[in-house]
């Protein structure tokens, strides 16, 4: 009795799930037209890029430059399936949230800020892990590539900093990280 309820019931199940499946995809016999409906799913992996960056040089002139040293960049972000995307910076001699230019003997701290408006001066400064915090989200170049520069890096070197300088040269590799959101 068990065996045949059983398979009474995986053979309704089955002709429920053929049927289900039948109707909605297939068309019915008729002698003038017939009809069916497909599903059409598309797939798409996001993808997020930064491009056009290009190196910040900063030069004083120990006995005619005053004040702080501010150089910046501008260059592109762009994205496939994102429509916004959150930056972090961090400096490849310090680490995430602090920024130092490396001399030989010496370290000399410096400031970045990150804005989405090339025209400004200013922009949002990293939390102490790097990451950028902007009051507005950031909104990448829809596609992969870029018609015009659509960020900017602003670098500082405070007076007080570069006068303390006891080398004539200190490099640091900034890393900008742009994650899709």
């Amino acid at each position: 009795m068990k065996k045949g309820l059983r398979a009474l019931i995986a053979a309704v199940t089955a002709a429920i799930t053929v049927s289900a499946f039948a109707v909605t995809q297939d068309g019915s016999v008729d002698s003038a037209a017939s009809s069916g409906t497909v599903d059409i799913n598309l797939n798409i992996t996001p993808a997020i890029v930064i491009s056009g960056l290009t190196t910040i040089d900063l030069s004083a002139d120990a006995a005619s430059t005053s004040g702080d040293l501010t150089g910046s960049d501008t260059f592109c972000v762009a994205s496939i399936g994102f429509s916004n995307y959150e930056v972090t910076l961090t400096s490849g001699t310090a680490g995430a949230g602090t920024y130092e230019l490396a001399g030989t003997s010496q370290n000399l701290p410096y400031s970045v800020e990150y804005t989405s408006d090339t025209a400004l001066d200013t922009g949002d400064a990293p939390n102490g892990t790097g990451i950028v915090e902007p009051a507005a989200p950031y909104v990448p170049a829809q596609g992969l590539t870029c018609s015009a520069d659509n960020a900017k890096l602003i670098v500082n070197v405070a007076e007080s900093q570069w006068l303390s300088a006891t080398e004539q040269s200190y490099t640091d590799t900034l890393t900008i990280q742009v994650s899709g959101q």
